[in-house]
C-alpha cells in the first residue's frame, strides 16, 4: 500500500505538472496551426507568377502565400476600404485603404494598399481572400463585362504590410505560453531537493519531520479520502497546486460550507478557521464536504461546525474568545 506522504507528494506534483503541459502542449498546437505562416516568414517572399496564382482555388489552400508579384501594368479602382461599427453609413472620406488592380496577364488580381502607398507593378504581401462587400460591388460594377469577372483572381494581394506583425503575434502568445509552462515546470525540478518540496515544507512546521512523516504514514493506513482531501486521525490534508494544505484537527475552531443562504458569500464551498486566525478554503463536491464536516465533527467535537452569523461578528470581532471556548469545551471533556 502507498504510504500518505508518498501520495500527497505525488498529487501535489501531478497539479504542477498538468498546468506545465498545458500551457506547453497549447504552444505546440499553435506552433503546428501556425506552421505555415513560420514557413512563409523564413523563406518568403515567394516570387510568383500567373501559373502559380491560377492553381490556387483559394488563398488557403497557398502553402507560399507570402508572395511578390510583378505585373505589367496596376490600375486603380474606385473602391475604398472604410472600417465602420454596425448600422454605421461609410464615409469614403474616412478611408485609409485603396483597392488596385495589378495585371499580370492573362489574369488580375485586386491588390488592398494603404490610401497614400504608391501603385507600383512590383508588389509583395500576403494572399488572402476577397471581402465579401467588395466582391459584390466588383461583380456587380462588371455584369456587363463577364471576361473581366472571370479573369479576376478569386483572392487578392494584401501589400500593406509584410508578414513580421504576424509572426509578432504569434510569437508573443508562443512565448507567454512557454513562460508559463517553465514558471510551472521549474518548481518540479527544485522539488528534487526533498526539503523543498511543498509536502515536506508544510509538514515540518509541525515539528520533527522525521517524526511527523512516521505519524502520517502510520495514521493513513485509517484515512479517508473526501476527493482529494485526506482526513487521518489527528491532521487534515488538501494538496493544492504548489502547496499541500496541512491543519491539525486540533487547530480547528469553526468550518462551515458556504451556502448562498449565507450572510457571508464566498466562491469556495469549505472554510475552515484555525486557532492562528487563518483560513482555508477548499473546493470539493458537496456530497463529500457533508461527509467530511460530519467526519470532522466526530474527531474534534469541540470545534464549532455549520455557518452563524453571530459566531461570524465574534470571529471577526474577539477571534481569541472561540479559541478560548474551544479550548474550554476539550479540557472539560478531558
Amino acid at each position: 500500500m502507498q504510504k500518505l506522504t508518498a501520495h500527497l507528494v505525488k498529487q501535489v506534483n501531478k497539479f504542477s505538472l498538468f498546468l506545465a503541459l498545458g500551457p506547453f502542449l497549447l504552444a505546440v498546437i499553435i506552433t503546428f496551426f501556425c506552421s505555415n505562416l513560420i514557413y512563409n516568414a523564413i523563406c518568403g517572399p515567394f516570387p510568383v507568377d500567373q501559373k502559380y496564382l491560377s492553381s490556387l482555388k483559394s488563398a488557403w489552400s497557398a502553402n507560399k502565400y507570402y508572395v511578390s508579384l510583378k505585373g505589367s501594368e496596376i490600375v486603380p479602382t474606385p473602391y475604398v476600404m472604410v472600417q465602420t461599427r454596425k448600422g454605421e453609413t461609410p464615409d469614403p472620406e474616412k478611408a485609409q485603404e485603396q483597392i488596385a488592380a495589378l495585371i499580370i496577364p492573362p489574369r488580375l488580381i485586386l491588390v488592398q494598399l494603404y490610401k497614400d502607398q504608391k501603385l507600383s507593378t512590383n508588389l509583395t504581401g500576403k494572399l488572402t481572400s476577397i471581402d465579401r462587400d467588395l466582391l459584390q460591388l466588383f461583380e456587380q460594377d462588371n455584369k456587363d463585362n463577364p471576361d473581366l469577372v472571370r479573369a479576376t483572381l478569386p483572392f487578392m494581394l494584401d501589400a500593406r504590410d509584410n508578414i513580421g506583425t504576424d509572426l509578432a503575434i504569434y510569437a508573443v502568445f508562443a512565448f507567454a505560453l512557454l513562460a508559463a509552462a517553465a514558471y510551472s515546470g521549474i518548481p518540479l525540478l527544485v522539488w528534487q531537493n526533498a526539503e523543498k518540496h511543498p509536502v515536506n515544507r508544510a509538514l515540518k512546521k509541525f515539528g520533527d519531520l522525521r517524526e511527523i512523516t512516521a505519524t502520517v504514514d502510520s495514521e493513513g493506513l485509517t484515512a479517508a479520502n473526501f476527493g482529494p482531501a485526506v482526513l487521518t486521525h489527528s491532521f487534515f490534508f488538501f494538496p493544492k497546486l504548489k502547496e499541500l494544505v496541512a491543519i491539525k484537527l486540533s487547530d480547528i475552531v469553526w468550518a462551515y460550507r458556504n451556502d448562498s443562504e449565507n450572510e457571508v458569500k464566498k466562491p469556495s464551498d469549505l472554510t475552515i478557521w484555525t486557532r492562528d486566525g487563518k483560513k482555508v478554503e477548499i473546493m470539493i463536491s458537496k456530497n463529500d464536504i457533508d461527509r467530511l464536516l460530519k467526519s470532522l465533527q466526530e474527531k474534534n467535537p469541540h470545534a464549532y461546525f455549520g455557518f452563524d452569523p453571530k459566531l461570524w461578528l465574534t470571529w471577526r470581532s474577539k477571534p481569541q474568545t472561540l479559541v478560548d471556548e474551544v479550548d474550554a469545551r476539550r479540557n472539560a471533556q478531558a
